[in-house]
Formats: C-alpha cells, sequence, structure tokens
C-alpha cells in the first residue's frame, strides 16, 4: 500500500502544538497508529496494520521519523479500530492542554465535525479505488472525550494495486462455474472500483454491510443471489452471506486473515486462511491455509481437485469394464461350449498387474485446461454418470464379442484352448500397457499383437479421455 494523494500536500511535523492542517495530519498519522515499520533483506516491511503502515512509509519517504514523533508524545489513552466505529483514537497530552487525535473512515469523521464539509473529492478517490482515511481532533476540555464536535484536518488516498494475476484468477474461476463474491469494509465507491478492476462485478448489485444486515432472512437470501460486493461490511456480515448462500443449496468457500473472519471461516463449507497475514485464530477455524496468500491458488486448488476427482472416475471406469467383460466371458463361455476363457493364475495376473498398474497409470493423469471449463459437480452427484455406465456396457459388449470370437476362432492367434486363452489374456494385460506407456512393452516384441483389432484400445482411449462425462468420444466410432 502507498500513500498517493492527500489534501494537505506534504506531511509537516512542529515540536510545538499543530498550527497547521498537514502537522496535525503528520502527527495522527505517527501516534495514532499501533504499527511499525521494519527492514529485512534490505525491505521494509509492515509489522500490523497495513493501511497504517502505508502512513508510516509516507512519513518515512519525507525524512520524518514516526518513532522520534511518539517518543516525543504523550500518549495516556488509544481506542484501537473497531469495525462498528469504523476509526481508531488516541489521546495525547501535550504541555498543558490534552487533544484527541481520530482517524477513520471519511463520511463517519465528517459527520461528527463541527463544520459542513464536502466530501465530493473523498468520493473521487475512491471511485479510482484507492482507499481513503480522513483525520479530525478536538481539544479535551473538562475531560470530555467525546468523540463528536471534532475539527477535520483532511484525508488521503492509499492505493493498493492488484496482483497481477488477480483479474485473470477471477477470469478462470468464473470461467469453471465459480462465482466470486467480495466483501470488504471500503465504502461502496472503493469497493465497486476495485471489484470492477478485478473482474469481480458482473453485473450484481453492491450492497452495504447495514443494509443487508436490516434485511429478514428470507430477503437477505434473495438479496444474495445477486450480490457481487459488500462494502463497509462489518464482521459478522460475512457470516450473514454465508448462511445465506448456502440455503440457496451453494457450496461456499470463505477466505479470511482476521480473528473476526473465524466464525465464516467455520460455517463455510471450506475456509481459506491467509498463512502470511492471517492470524492464528484465522487458520485454526479454516480448512485450508495458503502459504502464498494468493488468490491465484485457490484456482489452482480447484484444478487440481477437479482433476483427483475425474482420475478416480477412471479408474473406476476402467476397473468396472474390465471386470464386467471378464464376469461375462466366464458365465457366457460355458454356456456356448467352450472353455474357460481363463485360469484362475491368468485371472490373478490380471487383477494385479494389469487392473493395479494400468489403474495407477489413469490416476496420476496431469490435469488438463478443460477441467475449468465446465461447471462444478453438485454435491449429491453420483460418481459413476450415466455415460460412464453407457462407456462400460458398450465398451465392453465390443471386448466381450472379441473375446467370445477369439475362443472360437482363433483369429487373433493359437490352436489350442490353452493357446487361444493365453492370447486372450495377453491382449488384455498387453494393450493396456502399451496405451499407458509403460516400459517393456513394444510393439515387435511379440509379433501375434500385429494382428489384433483397435477394438482393444477402446477401454484405455475411454478411460483416458480429457472428460469422464463423454467417455466414448475417442473410440472411433
Amino acid at each position: 500500500m502507498q500513500v498517493v494523494e492527500t489534501s494537505v500536500g506534504r506531511p509537516m511535523y512542529s515540536m510545538n502544538t499543530p498550527s497547521t492542517q498537514a502537522e496535525w495530519v503528520t502527527l495522527n498519522a505517527a501516534v495514532n497508529s499501533t504499527a511499525h515499520l521494519e527492514e529485512r533483506d534490505g525491505k521494509i516491511i509492515v509489522i500490523g496494520n497495513s493501511t497504517e503502515g502505508a502512513l508510516l512509509r509516507w512519513l518515512k519517504e519525507q525524512s520524518y521519523d514516526y518513532l522520534q514523533i511518539r517518543g516525543k508524545t504523550q500518549i495516556t489513552k488509544q481506542y484501537l479500530f473497531d469495525s462498528n466505529r469504523k476509526r481508531m483514537s488516541t489521546v495525547i497530552h501535550m504541555g498543558d492542554r490534552s487533544w484527541l487525535l481520530i482517524k477513520g473512515a471519511p463520511e463517519i469523521l465528517a459527520g461528527l465535525c463541527t463544520q459542513k464539509l464536502d466530501i465530493s473529492e473523498v468520493n473521487v478517490l475512491a471511485s479510482r479505488a484507492m482507499r481513503t482515511l480522513a483525520f479530525a481532533h478536538k481539544e479535551i476540555i473538562n475531560g470530555d472525550e467525546s468523540e463528536i464536535d471534532l475539527v477535520w484536518d483532511g484525508f488521503v488516498g492509499i492505493r493498493d494495486p492488484l496482483r497481477d494475476n488477480i483479474p485473470q484468477s477471477v477470469a478462470i474461476c468464473q470461467n469453471a462455474g465459480i462465482r466470486v463474491r467480495m466483501v470488504t469494509g471500503d465504502n461502496p465507491e472503493t469497493a465497486r472500483a476495485i471489484a470492477q478492476e478485478s473482474g469481480i462485478l458482473q453485473g450484481g448489485t453492491v450492497v452495504i454491510g447495514a443494509v443487508f444486515r436490516s434485511l429478514l432472512e428470507s430477503e437477505q437470501v434473495d438479496a444474495a443471489r445477486n450480490l457481487d460486493v459488500m462494502a463497509r461490511a462489518e464482521p459478522m456480515d460475512k457470516l450473514l452471506l454465508v448462511k445465506a448462500l448456502q440455503k440457496t443449496g451453494e457450496v461456499v468457500a470463505v477466505t479470511g486473515d482476521g480473528t473476526n473472519d473465524a466464525p465464516a471461516l467455520k460455517h463455510a463449507n471450506v475456509g481459506l486462511a491467509m498463512g502470511i497475514a492471517g492470524t492464528e485464530v484465522a487458520r485454526e477455524a479454516s480448512d485450508i491455509i495458503l502459504l502464498d496468500d494468493s488468490f491465484a491458488s485457490i484456482a489452482s486448488a480447484v484444478w487440481w481437485g477437479r482433476s483427483l476427482y475425474e482420475n478416480i472416475q477412471r479408474f473406476i471406469l476402467f476397473q468396472l469394464t474390465i471386470n464386467f467383460c471378464a464376469c461375462i466371458l466366464f458365465f457366457i463361455a460355458p454356456m456356448l461350449g467352450y472353455p474357460e476363457p481363463f485360469t484362475v493364475i491368468q485371472i490373478l495376473w490380471i487383477n494385479l498387474i494389469m487392473d493395479t498398474v494400468a489403474a495407477f497409470a489413469l490416476c496420476s493423469e496431469a490435469p488438463h485446461s478443460g477441467l475449468m471449463s465446465h461447471r462444478p459437480i453438485p454435491q449429491d452427484a453420483k460418481i459413476v454418470t450415466r455415460f460412464m455406465w453407457l462407456s462400460i456396457i458398450v465398451t465392453g459388449s465390443f471386448l466381450i464379442i472379441a473375446g467370445i470370437l477369439q475362443m472360437a476362432t482363433g483369429f487373433l492367434g493359437g490352436t489350442t484352448s490353452a493357446e487361444i486363452g493365453s492370447v486372450l489374456c495377453c491382449l488384455y494385460y498387453r494393450r493396456s500397457l502399451e496405451w499407458f506407456k509403460l516400459p517393456g512393452t513394444r510393439r515387435e516384441d511379440a509379433a501375434i499383437f500385429q494382428r489384433e483389432p483397435d477394438i482393444f484400445l477402446c477401454n484405455g482411449s475411454n478411460c483416458r479421455s480429457s472428460s469422464v462425462y463423454r467417455p466414448i468420444r475417442r473410440i472411433g466410432l
């Protein structure tokens, strides 16, 4: 974060009681704060709130040492930032007088000042995706520390640029059927600008947290369906939004880094906490911790998760097809007067070697780009889809017919029943290994396989298709 616009120009500091707005803003930025700057490996790192850290960087850039200012200022009380109050206050003592320094949301502080203020310039900065912060002060007389009748000092605009991969990652999620919503404490104009810049705002509504909170539960459900951005949100507003979306049947994932985010992280179907900026409470309440605090990692996790699910389906499809063929052949062959197609040793060989090795190869298939182009799979969806059943029946039928013809005519090789069965067993085993490109299975190793029909490619081809939802599209029919 970086301060890029101010109403006071450059910061100014005086050892005496401030007499200008710039001096009051400088004192407020340095004293009314809990953040610190620390140098690590030649870089300035913010310890604490990043917004306060941006103010301290601003002072440092103008050669003002915030630690020196704090050391020369007597701080008597401090009221930390509160999401309900939207401001932070500090009581200081200078000379024989006491002062109340306040910084916070411009629209909140403007309503607490004695004079009527025009904050249109603040709204302009907010519309440019800047985080705006206002400053005010008040002299404490007769111990009156109430935050009213304040004197307006000015405001700053803080730029928090998006990471380069944020718009792309949001677009990937939306293309995958995942709707991204933003819940923020920023004012509506800033939230809207950031949402537009990141691609989150897609024709939905921008709702203020207080408005959403005031709705009935049924109205919150209706509002949540079309909500893209919630601005000026309080911690419990995120939890209300999660509950409202879950009532519509949605699977909700929530990101958070603060202690106040813990209820929403815990209640969501998937809670994702920040590993760097997140608090220990948030990490404990979450299901997944993002080690790099990057939204792109969420898109990557979805991609790999879908790949794992599809690979499990490939494994099931392959196993069911082979077992279906073997069972039917064992049942039909004696009825047609043929000997058993496989011996006990051959059955063990097929199950231990072919099924296991080939299934492992299917499970290790790398994810492909098509995974992020279809909608999420419903929670109640069956892992064996109707297209998988169709593949099992169609592919299995061809393999069964080919097996019966081999037993009847020996057209693939072999003269005796034992040789014919061995050829059939080898075809099942050989073709699977060759399809999965395992070592030691070159075609020239056995001349018998030169004459095998392409039908034995069907099962491997179906299982390796890019989507198990269309399993028979690659068998060449």
